[in-house]
C-alpha cells in the first residue's frame, strides 16, 4: 500500500506544478541547466555524438578526456574508479 501512495502523492505533485505541461517545463529546465554545464566543463560530454542520434541516452553525461579516451578498457576503469567512485 506503501507504494500505491507514493504514486498517488506524485500525482498530487505534477498536478501541483501544472500537470503535464509543468513537468515538461520542470525537464527542460533541468536539462538547460545540465546542458549549460557540460558546455562549460571540457571534461565532459553527452553520450549522444550527433544531432540527429536517438534521444534513448538523453541527458546522460560522461566522461569525455582524451586520458581515457583511446585507452583500454582495464586503464578506463581505474581512471573513472579514482575520479568518480565507479567502475
Amino acid at each position: 500500500m506503501v507504494a500505491v501512495e507514493d504514486a498517488l502523492d506524485g500525482l498530487k505533485w505534477a498536478e501541483s506544478i501544472g500537470g503535464l505541461k509543468g513537468l515538461i517545463g520542470r525537464t527542460d529546465r533541468n536539462f538547460a541547466a545540465i546542458d549549460s554545464w557540460v558546455g562549460r566543463t571540457p571534461w565532459m560530454g553527452f553520450l549522444r555524438r550527433r544531432a540527429g542520434d536517438p534521444l534513448a541516452d538523453f541527458g546522460l553525461p560522461h566522461l569525455h578526456r582524451p586520458l581515457v579516451q583511446g585507452a583500454d578498457a582495464g586503464a578506463a576503469g581505474r581512471f573513472r574508479q579514482g575520479c568518480c567512485g565507479e567502475a
